[in-house]
């Protein structure tokens, strides 16, 4: 039977969703990674910005992000990105 999906959650995240509960279930122990990475791309799009952009603002920005963690939300990142343009970059990866 094929029935159209009614859900307001795009399908490629609902079967993300899945695999991720199948994987904690199978090893509750190893789930703290892939637990914060999808906490950090859901947190990205409750706030409207794109995931990937941020997560590589944060890779390129590692070690201003250890220093001042506050300055580095999802969502207030631009500003410091903003704030910071003028100097040199620190992290290249």
């Amino acid at each position: 039977m094929n029935r159209k999906s009614t859900s307001p959650i795009p399908e490629p995240i609902v079967q993300l969703q899945r695999q991720l509960d199948q994987f904690r279930s199978a090893r509750p122990h190893r789930m703290k990674l892939p637990e914060t990475v999808w906490e950090l791309i859901h947190t990205c799009q409750l706030c409207g910005v794109n995931s990937f952009d941020y997560l590589f603002e944060l890779l390129r920005h590692a070690r201003e992000l250890a220093a001042r963690p506050a300055e580095w939300m999802s969502w207030n990142y631009r500003e410091t990105l903003e704030r910071t343009a003028s100097l040199p970059e620190s992290t290249e990866l």
